[in-house]
């Protein structure tokens, strides 16, 4: 926006930052679960892996499925990856 580092920013914008630098203190909040199943599934917990790979780039993700007493399905991931491929230069 052609800010100096001393201007001082216009309502509009600062309060925008004000709200970013708020949202990410939230983050030192976040949890993850550990346990990947829990008592509550009715059915063995299904592993899904995907994968896609092209001479340019890879992604692989696998996630946990399990289905719950109420006939809903709960997912979890378990890790993802993606890699661009390495040039032949």
């Amino acid at each position: 926006m052609g800010f100096d580092w001393d201007d001082e920013l216009p309502l509009q914008v600062e309060t925008k930052w004000v709200q970013l630098l708020g949202e990410m203190q939230e983050l030192g909040n976040a949890t993850f679960a550990r346990c990947l199943v829990t008592p509550r599934a009715v059915e063995p917990p299904l592993l899904c892996v995907f994968a896609d790979v092209s001479t340019e780039a890879f992604g692989c993700c696998a996630y946990i499925r399990k289905k719950n007493p109420d006939s809903t399905y709960e997912i979890k991931p378990v890790a993802a990856k993606s890699q661009v491929a390495p040039s032949n230069s």
